[in-house]
C-alpha cells in the first residue's frame, strides 16, 4: 500500500482481511472487523434501501440494523464470503436484498411499510443486484473520503499550496464555480509563475490519485483497484444526474471544498466525476487496439473544462463566424479538435497537457493516446488557422501525423484531420514520409 495513505484507521487493511476477521472465534476481533465493514459499507447499504424501495431514512436505518442483526450477527453470513466467488460488496448486497425483499413483502402484507409503487415480485432473490443506488452511492463515498484525506495530507506536508490548486483547478469545475485564476494562486502560495503554479496541479492530480487508490484499496485487493475503479467510473455515469442530485447532499455535504450544490443536473457533472475516478488508474501492461481505441474514444470525449481547467463561456462557446454559423459548442476534446474555427488559445492548452501526459508514466492516458492528442492539437492549429502552435519543424510534424494515420486505434474523424494536415505540410501531394 502506498506511503501516501493517510492515517485513517478504517484504510489501513484491506477488505477480505476485515472480513475474515469479522468472522473470527473471538467476539472481540469480530465486534472490531464488523464496525470497520459497517463504517465502509453502511450508508451505500442504507442509501440503497431508500432509493431501490422508496423508504423513508429512518425505515431504513432500522432495516437495515434489523438484517446486521439477525443475518450478521447471529446467522454469521460473512463468515461464508469468498473472494474467489466475487466481489464482497455484491455478496453484502446480495444478502441485503434477500433479506429486504422478504422483509417488506412481510410489512407490505401488514400495511405497516409504504413502499414505491413498483411490485416486489420484480426482483427476485437469486438475481444478481445491477450497479444503481448502492453503487453510486458508494463512488461518492469513495471521492468523498479521497477528498478529505487529500485535504488532510497536504495540510500535515506543509502543502497548503497543493491543496490550494487542486481545489481551485480541479474540484472549483466539479462544484460547477469557474477555476481560480493561476495568478490568484501565485501570490500566496509563492509560485513564481503560471508554469509554476500548473506543475504544482500535475503533482496534485497524482497525490489525489495516490489517496484514491489507497481508499479503495479498503474495499479491494491492490490487483483488483484499476478494475474497482472503473467499476466506480460506470457507476457515476450510469446512475444519472437526478440519483447523484439525491445522492449528494447527504454524502458530501461534509466534504472540505465541495458545496451543498455542487453538481448540475445535467450529464457533463457526472463526467467530471468519472474523470476524478481516472486519476486514480495506472497502466502497467500493454494494451490491445480494441483497448487503445476504447481509451482514445474516453480521452477524445473528455470535458475540456475538467481537463484544461477551462471554464470561460466565450472559448467554450467557440468564435468566429465559422463557429457561430455551425453552432457547435466546445465541450469535449473531440468537439475542438474537429470545430471549424477552434479558439487556437485551447488547442494550445490541449497541447501543453497532452505533452504532460507523456511524461507521466503511471498517469491516466497511456503515453501512445496522448501523443495522438498532442499532434492532433498543433495539426488542428494548422488547418483551421494557419497558425504554428509549436517549435517542431514540418518533417517532424509529418512524421508525427503519418505516426498517427498508421495507427489502427486511431477513429476515422481523427485520422482525417492528420490526413489534412499532411496535405497542408506536403503540398506537392506526396506520399507518407519513409
Amino acid at each position: 500500500m502506498p506511503d501516501d495513505a493517510g492515517s485513517s484507521r478504517a484504510f489501513q487493511t484491506t477488505n477480505w482481511q476485515e472480513v475474515r476477521r469479522a468472522g473470527d472465534a473471538d467476539p472481540a476481533v469480530r465486534r472490531e472487523a464488523l464496525g470497520r465493514l459497517l463504517q465502509l459499507y453502511g450508508p451505500a447499504l442504507q442509501t440503497h434501501l431508500v432509493h431501490r424501495y422508496g423508504l423513508e431514512v429512518h425505515a431504513a436505518e432500522d432495516l437495515l440494523q434489523d438484517f446486521i442483526r439477525e443475518k450478521v450477527l447471529e446467522d454469521g453470513v460473512l463468515a461464508a464470503a469468498d473472494p474467489r466467488q466475487g466481489k464482497f460488496r455484491t455478496y453484502l448486497l446480495t444478502l441485503l436484498r434477500n433479506y429486504a425483499l422478504s422483509d417488506l413483502r412481510k410489512s407490505a402484507a401488514k400495511k405497516r411499510t409504504a413502499l414505491r409503487p413498483v411490485s416486489l415480485e420484480e426482483e427476485s432473490p437469486a438475481v444478481e443486484p445491477q450497479a444503481d443506488a448502492f453503487d453510486a452511492a458508494w463512488a461518492l463515498r469513495v471521492l468523498s473520503e479521497s477528498i478529505r484525506l487529500m485535504q488532510e495530507r497536504c495540510t500535515a506536508e506543509g502543502r497548503d499550496d497543493l491543496w490550494a490548486v487542486f481545489a481551485g483547478r480541479t474540484l472549483a469545475l466539479v462544484d460547477g464555480a469557474a477555476p481560480v485564476p493561476y495568478e490568484k494562486l501565485a501570490s500566496p502560495f509563492g509560485f513564481s509563475s503560471n508554469v509554476q503554479a500548473a506543475n504544482a496541479l500535475t503533482t496534485a492530480r497524482r497525490k489525489f490519485g495516490s489517496i484514491l487508490r489507497t481508499v479503495i484499496g479498503a474495499y479491494a485487493e491492490e490487483d483488483e483497484v484499476d478494475g474497482e475503479i472503473e467499476d466506480l467510473k460506470r457507476a457515476l455515469v450510469g446512475a444519472g444526474a437526478e440519483l447523484l442530485e439525491k445522492l449528494r447532499t447527504s454524502l458530501w455535504e461534509a466534504t472540505p471544498g465541495m458545496s451543498a450544490s455542487a453538481f448540475e443536473p445535467r450529464q457533463p457533472a457526472l463526467d467530471l466525476l468519472a474523470r476524478l475516478m481516472q486519476l486514480g488508474i495506472r497502466g502497467r501492461r500493454a494494451l490491445q487496439a480494441d483497448e487503445m481505441a476504447a481509451l482514445l474514444q474516453s480521452q477524445l470525449m473528455a470535458p475540456l473544462r475538467f481537463e484544461l481547467g477551462v471554464l470561460d463561456a466565450d472559448l467554450l462557446q467557440g468564435t468566429g463566424d465559422a463557429a457561430s454559423g455551425a453552432g457547435v459548442r466546445l465541450d469535449t476534446f473531440a468537439d475542438l479538435l474537429h470545430h471549424p474555427n477552434p479558439p487556437v488559445e485551447l488547442l494550445t492548452l490541449t497541447k501543453q497537457f497532452a505533452r504532460d501526459q507523456r511524461q507521466e508514466a503511471d498517469g491516466p492516458v497511456p503515453p501512445e493516446v496522448a501523443t495522438v492528442l498532442y499532434y492532433a492539437a498543433i495539426v488542428a492549429a494548422l488547418v483551421r488557422h494557419h497558425e504554428r502552435i509549436t517549435h517542431l519543424d514540418d518533417v517532424a510534424l509529418c512524421y508525427g501525423a503519418q505516426w498517427a494515420i498508421d495507427q489502427p486505434w486511431v477513429d476515422g474523424q481523427t485520422r482525417t484531420l492528420f490526413e489534412e494536415g499532411l496535405q497542408r505540410l506536403q503540398p506537392s501531394g506526396e506520399g507518407g514520409i519513409l
